[in-house]
């Protein structure tokens, strides 16, 4: 009965400047953010623009919110809500401010936002951004600069540099163009990137993202500089798995910030008031993620302490056809293998159906088990569902451990 599944995420910032977005087209945004993070104004008057709420704190989430994610049978959601639910998990202090659209515009509309005054305290996004193999990376001097794991630390500053000029400026030279070893309109997106992520650490805002997905190759070589990571107030996760070591396939340098969790475990959880309905936690936090109506199996222990699971519950419809049986006098036998909650085990009793010594004690009743004569009673118990993966996993965890100084 177990399933896989995987997935991915994004989030929020801060205030202040000199133009509304209701006078300028959508299209328009990002061109004109641009033009305003270049100037010497921006220079002069970004400051720290967090919120500073005494008891809650704002986050940006720029995700996907119509991507279909499947979890189990029952659940199908969309990718931003899946990262949503982690990043709100058992906190009540945190307020998620979402946008549906892609990396690039999302980094524009928070520094929109804060720039017409308004306030943040952290953005996260599922979305890596790009990746280029040091061959790459290398192609961008003109000299024979020569960049590697071990020494890309102290080329930070400069390459960061290199990409805000392009995104604000334009490319160096034709030259430049004819030596540089990538896809130009690629890179073009990626430097604006790299430069909305570096005017949002103007305001003090940090921007958590994953390092990267399954490691990619160009010409033979696999692509570990992750751009964005590029910026200073970028922190961005290499995956890991339960036990902290890196996932093999996955990108990693030194830029990166350090290892997030990247797999869960899915439980089902059963709910305590309602038999029909069960609970699911996607990330072993020990908090409701999700509720929802009962079709499959109900799990339960056996008499060796085993996971066992019975026939689904009676469905509504067959229920009500049984009580007209009973009621109708047709029968006081149940010849099939059914399951009903003691709910509906009472709702009989009522009609005149009734088993001599039977203890409505447990939740639901077993008609025709193979474990005893009588209807097998029992109680449903928590199990591990399915597993999910995905470097979209990290963020919002991440994000919960940084801000962990809410005013209680």
């Amino acid at each position: 009965m177990n399933s896989k599944i995987i997935i991915l995420v994004v989030l929020f910032l801060a205030a202040f400047f000199f133009f509304s977005s209701t006078q300028i087209p959508a299209a328009q945004i990002e061109k004109e953010i641009l033009r305003q993070i270049g100037s010497e104004a921006f220079t002069e008057n970004t400051k720290d623009q967090r919120c500073q709420y005494q008891d809650k704190y704002l986050v940006y989430l720029i995700d996907n919110f119509e991507q279909s994610v499947k979890l189990i049978p029952e659940i199908t959601t969309t990718h931003g809500e899946l990262v949503k639910k982690i990043l709100v998990s058992g906190r009540s202090d945190i307020i998620v401010k979402t946008l549906n659209t892609s990396l690039s515009k999302g980094l524009a509309s928070v520094l929109e936002d804060l720039i017409e005054g308004e306030c943040a305290d952290a953005v996260i996004s599922s979305i890596p951004g790009s990746n280029y193999s040091y061959s790459q990376i290398n192609s961008f001097f003109t000299n024979e600069t020569t960049i590697r794991e071990d020494n890309i630390l102290d080329y930070q500053a400069v390459l960061r540099k290199i990409l805000k000029g392009i995104a604000i400026e334009g490319f160096p030279s034709v030259r430049w163009l004819e030596q540089v070893d990538v896809n130009t309109s690629k890179l073009q997106n990626d430097a604006k990137m790299v430069a909305f992520a570096d005017a949002l650490g103007r305001f003090s805002i940090p921007i958590l993202i994953p390092y990267g997905n399954k490691d990619a190759t160009y010409r033979n070589e696999v692509r570990k500089v992750n751009i964005l990571s590029l910026a200073s107030n970028v922190r961005a996760y290499s995956a890991s798995d339960e036990f902290g070591y890196q996932f093999t396939g996955y990108p990693y340098s030194p830029l990166s910030t350090g290892h997030g969790r990247a797999i869960y475990h899915i439980s089902e959880i059963p709910h305590d008031q309602n038999p029909r309905l069960a609970h699911l936690d996607i990330n072993e936090d020990g908090f409701i993620d999700y509720t929802f109506e009962r079709k499959g199996g109900i799990a339960f222990r056996n008499a060796e302490g085993l996971l066992a699971f019975s026939p689904p519950l009676l469905s509504e419809i067959e229920f009500s056809r049984l009580k007209d049986r009973i009621r109708t006098g047709n029968t006081h036998k149940i010849d099939e293998s059914i399951v009903l909650t003691a709910d509906q085990y009472k709702e009989l009793m009522k009609l005149g159906f009734d088993i001599e010594s039977l203890k409505l004690k447990k939740d639901y009743l077993w008609f025709n088990s193979p474990y005893m004569e009588l209807p097998f009673r029992f109680n449903a118990v928590s199990w591990v569902r399915a597993l999910i993966t995905g470097t979209s996993l990290i963020p919002p965890d991440k994000i919960k451990d940084l801000l962990t100084l809410a005013v209680q």
